[in-house]
Parts: C-alpha cells; structure tokens; sequence
C-alpha cells in the first residue's frame, strides 16, 4: 500500500493513531488517543519503533504524583498504517516512582538487537525496597495475552542496594544481544557519594556481570540543568563512551566529563576500560558547566555538546570532537554566537545533538529570550564533522530559526530521518504559559533548507500539550520510522474527563525530501525521480511508478516517449494516424503503409537485347536511357546509392556501367557458371547469379570474373526472371506466379506471396522495405511479403520502355530511394531521411535550405573556418563563393561543388573547369 493510500485509510480511523503525509504547508490530520482507558493525568508515551515498521508506546498512569502504587505502566503496539495491533496491556507489576529530583528520564524504553523491547525505569517509593532501578523484557512478535510475551518481569538491575534513591537507569543496547544499564547511587540528592554504577545483561534479562563503576570522580545530582545528568552511546567500533557531569565536590567542580569501555573484555580485565576521568573542555572558564550531549560519527568518534555556566538564564553552547580512545580530535569550539536559553520551566531538553544518515551533526537548541520582539524560539544549527573547525566547510548550515513565529517556543526535539537525502524533522510547542501549547512540525532536508512550513500538529482543546504538569521526562516524544516516517507522541490536554492522555500521530515525511535516484536532485525538485528516462508526469499519465526506475511506460520504439504520447509508436518514420489509415500495426516497425508509386524517388534500371541501358520511374511512368552497350544484356544489378552497375551479356560477358555518366567498361566473360541470366546486388555490395541451367545461386568475384556456388536454389522456374536479396533472404518468383523466400541461413523456403497476375522477370527493393515486382506485361506490382498480399500500382513499363528501345521486351532491376524525402540529401547522409523540413545538424536551416545554400545538412560548420554555414557565404572554404559553385558536381565523385574543396579530379562534365 503506497503512503497516499495509507494517508487516506488512517484518515477515516475514528481511533488510533493517525497517518498524514506531510509536504509543504499540508495540515495534519487529528491525532488521536492511544489509551483504551486511564486514570488522572497520564504521563506524555514513550516510544520505540520494532523492527516489522511497527511503534509501541508505553505510558504512565496518575503521572502527575509522586508516590503512588497506582502509577502503573500501561502499554499499546500500532501497526505502520497507524491501526491498534493490541489492545492496551500493563507492564511489570511496579509503579514508576515520580519524584521530579531525578537527573535522567524516569522511563526509557530501548529496541534490543534480537527484537524485544527493554522497559527500564525507577521503581515507585510506595513499593517494597523503595526507590530502585527496574526493568521488564516483552517480545512483540506474540500478542501480550501469550506467555511468551513477556520474556521477563520486574527485574531488579542491582547487585548490591546500599543507597535508598537509586536513580532511574540509561540504556544501552549492544549488538551482540546484550545491554547495559547504568544509574546513580543516592540518585534524589545533590551531594556526596554518588557513583555512576553498571551493569551488563542479556536480552532476556539475566545478569553477565556484577555491579560496576569507572573512574573516580562522582556525577553530580544537581536538578537545575537542561539535559540530562548523564548518557551513554555506542561508537562505531563497539566501544561504549559514558558521559556526565562531574560532581561539584569533586576538585574542578562542574564539569563535563567521561569515560570509555570495552564491553567485548570482562569486566575488570586489562583493555575493558579505555579512558577514565576525561574532561571535555579546553577552557574551563565558568563554575558551573552542564552535561554534555554527545553522539556517535560514522567514523568512530565522537561529537559532544554543552552549555558553559549551564546554572544561567542564558548560556553559550560549546562543542568537541573526540577519538575513538578519548584522546580529543579537535580543539574546543564555541556551537553559538548568541546565547541558549536556561529556563528551567520548558518540558523539553533545551539543547540536544543529532547525528544525520550523511554523518552531519545537527545541534538543536532554544534561543534565551532577547526581549518582546526576539522571544525564546527553536534553532538549530548543522556542522560537518568530517572537516576541521577551522575549515569554512565545518558550518554546513548556520543558526537557522525553525519556528515563524513570534511568540515564545520551546526547544526542538529533532530526529533524523531513515532516508536517502539524510533529511530531518524538528517538532516543539508553542508556547510557554504553564497551560496548554499547540504541538508543531516542520522538516528540512540535509543542507537545512526547509522542506515544510511550521505544521500545527496537534491544536484543539483536547489534544493541544498539556503544560500544567511537572512529568518526569519530555513531553513530546519522536522516533524515526524505516521508510523516512516518524512516530510522534506527546501529553495532551483533555476534556472527555480525564485530566491529560497519551496522543500520538504516524507521520510520513519522505515526499518531498528523498532523492530516489541519488543524483543530488530532491524529489520535490527532480523531473525524472528515478532517473529511468521517462519524466514523473509522464510516468504518471502512463501508470508505471515514477520512484522505481525498474517501471517504465510502455515504450515499443525506446525513444523516451510513452507509447499513449508517441506520435510514432513504432519508430518506423510514419506517424500513427498515417498508418491506421493505411491499414498498417502503427505498432509495429516491420509493418508499413503501402507505398504510393507516385510519392516514391525509387528507380528501375532497365537493360534489354539491343543493348540499351536506363531508368524507369514508377512515379509517373516515364522512361530514359543512359546509354546503348553494344551487346545484347541479359540482366543488370545497380548498388544501392547508384554510383555502380553491372549488366550480363548473352555471352556471359560482364559489363561495369556508370549510371551517372553511362560510361561502359567490358570486364570480360564469367566463368564457373553458365547460362547466367539473374544479377543481383546485395546490400553489402555482393554480386550474385542465378543460371538457367541450374538451381544454384552464384557468387561472382569481381576481380577475377570467377563465379563460385553461393548456395543451392530450390527448384524453380529461373528464365526471364530475377532474385532479390535482402537481409540473408533471398525473393523469386516460380513459374507458378508465386513469390518465394529462400533463407540463406537456414536454406528454407516458403511461399510468401501467392496468386499473382503473371510471372516476374524483375524485383525491386526501395530503402523503406518496400518491395516492387515487374510483370512480363510489365505492370509494377507492389509485393506484402509479411502479409501474403499485393497491389497494382497501375504503372506499365513495357510500353514506354519499347517505344524508346524499340525492344520487343525487357529486363528491368531496381534501385534504392537514395533520396526519399527529395530534399537534396541522400539517405546515407540524411539523419531526417523522410523529412525534408528536418534540420540534421541544428544549425538553424533545414535540410533542404542547406542544399540551395551551398552548406552540409550534417555540419553546421561545413568548412570548420569557425563561421555558421547560415553565415559562411564560401562554404567549402576554395574561395569561390556557394552561389557561383552551384550544387552540381563537376568531377563526378559524388560530392557537391558546394562542398567539394576539389572538384575537379576526375571530370566528367564539359563545363568542369577546376577550382580557382
């Protein structure tokens, strides 16, 4: 189901979350709630996306209090079209403790790499043994009413419980099915003795190690900053890099620092503490620092953030790379000229770092309020970490305002998009009234050009965020999805009874911000997204799939056109309404309309017993004789661009002709074959025989007259007729008016045309496939092989033919339409050979207008003297202008005075007086 289609479902969904696709000023749809049922103010829902493209939410009840057995955790999975997979189902059987001193999220929920969910949170006061980091393992794959569902259930992380207020624990998921969870000891205080402890597991809960901690120095407890006290991430290499603030009891104070460990050794062995104690910054300039946020690049390293003087109203964000072993890869740099904001009432993080699928880092941040016409507002900022801080290149995107907005805006929560053009998505709310604030959308492509205007996802009365309450982790929630979705929840208002409920919205965001192809053009942007030839619009109007480029249009000719826009389906030269008319499959390139004699410039050259040697046109019916050779001819074969003849005697002697100028050149007698009374001259310029003597087909060497067997010819009648050959098949007629196809490959043979008016003593091939055949009454046939028809073209050749030779019969061969389109080109060199209104060259004239000009059609700078030929009044560059060279060809060579350099090197015209 394509995601329009998915958009189009979920709309109709009066429960459940919702699907809306979200391109450019596109309003989303109403989001729904996620509960079946609730109880006081319910928490914002924390979300995980499983590997099937399914999102499963989990959520607390009675958020709002501190201690309570009642702050249940309460959990629902939805299916990628936004339905409900499961009804709503309970977590563990111990509360959420909800003391808001704690310096981390009190519930996190992380994908394991074998598919289960790990629910990891701080276990509520009012239970037995108190304040304790807790866990439970769910496998989605099985409905929550099967027992196999829960992998495992209220399991306690410590080894040791020596404090009363642990802290909630920080997951980190290893790819080798294991985790570790890490928390604070003393974690509700700000004081002494508050270690960071560890502690490995498998992915179904069992302990692989005992309590662990790294370095020396505590972590502070301190209430006050914007980001969590402390995090954890994978590197690329494995190595797991724990990040905090230093304990202000510790000499130095405040600090960002951390650790690094190798989970792949034991614990406790050489090698599985990497470095211990590390401080991140350069310059210690201020008392009291954050936390740092920090992720994991591509290449190993790793990106950190923090804010100098963090305690403040407003502080400045400052960055560092660091290596794999902790070693510092850059010098420190300052992430902001102007100041973050440090107001402690935002239900946000107000700073945080997202690393992008091209590897970028997005720094995403609340501007500090700077009076009524600049108030708080999200930003963000995008750097290239594969460059120096130094390089101008480091700053791919400056501080860029995400909100239109002039009202106060929280921070952005930011998350990056599975997608091939590494786009992102920012969400925040408006507002910071204490009341309810709408929830908002916008997304941006990896250079941070925005792809949406700001999106109000969420702004009715009842799901509008709910701001009223103190929850113990960020009000809205985002996970990127497979396919560049997001699944976005936050805590909203409500007025069906209850004081606040989980929403949630299934949002994709890949139209518009994906390049399908990866040519560095955006969908959005991009004519042809999936770079197969055939424009989207074309794709569409066509039915095929713009985003797959193993989708086409029908296409039979492959010219780029869709069959339904081709004015020429078949790419055989005739325009398709042409050929319906003419009865011909405009879709197929073999099959083509009938040949009007009248429109043709095809010629048959005719020889007969008195010597004489000359053309007949089927256009008009009229003969002309090029010259008499003085001996009695049999048969003649002329090339295809008529610029060579052969004719046979009765005494088998070979005859070369000129049929330009007539000239007649006697190669002497033809041996290796008698009674020779067929030539024919293929394609490839190969001279052939047929005898009355035998059924043989007879190849002649031009040079040494010697005629060798070409192949064996069926039994046929041969005498007074002709053969044509053309793409290794070889037509004749028998003496039973049938024309016959003989193949040389295969030496089968068939009838092709039956019942035709009388015998053939002559076929005739024009460069358009179109076959001719000359009667012995002399009427021009026109001759459908591939459909077994014929026509009479009306045109009789005997007659005219005899009054000019005064020969009682003849013997006539065709020749190809050198020249179809009349436009002064021939074929061969005519790339528009049926349009004389073409121009081949582009040079601004056509064709034929080149032709009268005195230029070449398929250069449009004939003489390469750098002037236009539509300029160049001396094309060929001998000095003599066009106009006074003319078009005729002096020498005989084929090529145009106009254009011929030397005409005069071989003259065969009384007026050729040479070039000057």
């Amino acid at each position: 189901m394509n995601k329009l289609s998915r958009w189009l479902l979920a709309s109709a969904l009066t429960t459940s979350a919702v699907i809306a696709t979200v391109v450019y000023a596109l309003t989303i749809g109403t989001p729904t709630t996620i509960d079946q049922t609730w109880s006081g103010y319910t928490s914002p829902p924390k979300s995980v996306a499983l590997d099937d493209g399914r999102v499963m939410y989990a959520w607390v009840m009675n958020a709002d209090s501190n201690d309570g057995t009642d702050m249940d955790i309460q959990a629902r999975i939805f299916n990628a079209d936004g339905t409900a997979a499961t009804n709503q189902f309970q977590v563990g059987t111990w509360a959420v403790d909800g003391n808001d001193t704690y310096d981390v999220d009190n519930l996190s929920l992380a994908l394991l790499s074998n598919g289960h969910v790990l629910v990891a949170y701080v276990r509520n006061t009012s239970e037995v043994s108190d304040d304790e980091p807790v866990f439970s393992i769910v496998d989605p794959t099985y409905l929550p009413a099967n027992p196999l569902f829960r992998v495992a259930t209220d399991v306690e992380a410590q080894q040791n419980d020596t404090t009363t207020y642990e802290s909630p624990p920080v997951i980190t998921v290893l790819p080798d099915n294991r985790f570790m969870l890490t928390w604070m000891k003393n974690g509700a205080v700000d004081g002494s003795n508050q270690p960071l402890v560890n502690r490995f597991f498998s992915n179904s809960g069992t302990p692989l190690s005992g309590d662990f901690t790294v370095g020396t120095w505590d972590a502070d407890g301190y209430d006050a900053y914007d980001v969590p006290n402390f995090t954890t991430i994978v590197l690329a290499n494995g190595n797991i890099v724990i990040a905090y603030v230093r304990n202000h009891l510790e000499s130095g104070d405040n600090e960002p620092v951390f650790h690094i460990i190798d989970p792949s050794k034991a614990v406790g062995s050489t090698g599985f503490v990497i470095a211990s104690d590390v401080e991140m910054q350069q310059n210690d300039t201020t008392v009291y620092d954050s936390p740092a946020v920090v992720t994991a690049l591509r290449d190993g390293r790793f990106f950190a953030v923090w804010a100098k003087n963090g305690l403040a109203s407003g502080y400045t964000l400052y960055g560092r790379i660091f290596n794999p072993n902790g070693t510092a890869s850059t010098n420190e740099f300052q992430v902001t000229s102007i100041e973050a904001d440090g107001d402690d009432g935002w239900r946000m993080a107000n700073f945080g770092i997202t690393r992008l699928k091209n590897g970028n880092v997005v720094v995403g941040f609340v501007r500090d309020y700077g009076g009524a016409s600049l108030p708080e507002s999200p930003n963000f900022k995008i750097f290239n970490p594969s460059v120096a801080p130094t390089d101008p290149g480091f700053v791919v995107k400056g501080r860029t305002k995400i909100n239109f907005s002039n009202n106060p805006a929280g921070p952005p929560r930011i998350v990056a998009l599975d997608d091939d053009a590494s786009s992102f998505v920012a969400t925040w709310y408006n507002g910071n009234t204490g009341s309810d604030a709408p929830v908002m959308l916008r997304a941006f492509r990896a250079d941070g050009t925005a792809i949406t205007d700001p999106i109000t996802v969420a702004n009715t009365a009842d799901n509008r965020l709910d701001e009223t309450a103190y929850y113990d982790w960020d009000v809205i929630q985002m996970n990127a999805l497979p396919g560049g979705e997001v699944a976005l929840s936050w805590v909203g208002d409500d007025d069906t009874g209850a004081d606040s409920r989980p929403y949630a919205i299934i949002s994709p965001v890949t139209a518009g911000i994906t390049d399908t192809d990866g040519d560095g053009i955006f969908d959005d942007e991009d004519t042809d997204d999936d770079n197969d030839g055939y424009s989207d619009t074309v794709e569409i109007g066509a039915g095929s799939d713009p985003l797959d480029p193993d989708s086409t249009p029908d296409d039979i000719d492959g010219d780029g056109i869709a069959n339904d826009d081709d004015l020429d389906v078949d790419g055989d030269g005739y325009l398709n309404p042409d050929e319906f008319d003419a009865g011909s499959d405009d879709y197929d390139a073999g099959s083509l309309p009938p040949l009007d004699p009248a429109d043709t410039q095809a010629l048959f050259y005719f020889v007969d017993s008195d010597g004489a040697f000359g053309t007949f046109s089927p256009a008009d019916g009229s003969t002309s004789v090029i010259s008499f050779t003085g001996s009695a001819l049999r048969d003649v074969a002329v090339n295809a661009d008529a610029t060579r003849a052969y004719a046979i005697t009765t005494t088998s002697h070979l005859l070369q002709i000129d049929p330009q100028s007539g000239s007649v050149i006697d190669l002497g007698t033809v041996t290796g074959a008698s009674g020779i009374n067929g030539l024919v001259l293929d394609v490839a310029g190969d001279l052939y025989a047929t005898s009355s003597s035998s059924n043989q087909l007879y190849l002649i060497n031009t040079a040494t007259l010697v005629a060798g067997v070409a192949g064996a010819f069926p039994n046929y009648t041969v005498s007074g007729g002709d053969v044509l050959i053309y793409q290794n098949v070889a037509y004749m007629s028998d003496a039973n008016n049938n024309l016959l196809s003989y193949s040389l490959i295969s030496g089968t043979t068939d009838y092709v045309v039956s019942g035709l008016p009388s015998l053939l003593s002559s076929l005739a091939l024009d460069d358009q496939g179109n076959m001719y055949g000359l009667t012995r009454a002399g009427d021009i046939l026109l001759l459908d092989p591939e459909n077994g028809s014929y026509s009479d073209t009306g045109v009789n050749v005997s007659t005219s033919a005899a009054e000019i030779t005064g020969a009682a019969s003849t013997a006539v061969n065709g020749q190809y339409d050198v020249d179809s389109d009349n436009d002064g080109v021939n074929n061969n060199n005519d790339a528009f050979p049926y349009d004389p209104n073409n121009d081949s060259d582009g040079d601004g004239l056509t064709n034929a207008e080149e032709l009268i000009t005195g230029t070449n059609p398929l250069d449009p700078d004939t003489d390469g003297d750098g002037i236009p030929d539509h300029q160049d009044e001396d094309s060929d560059d001998d000095g003599v202008l066009d106009a006074d060279e003319g078009t005729e060809d002096w020498d005989c060579d084929g090529v145009a005075n106009y254009i011929d350099a030397d005409d005069a090197d071989g003259s065969c015209d009384t007026g050729d007086t040479g070039d000057t």
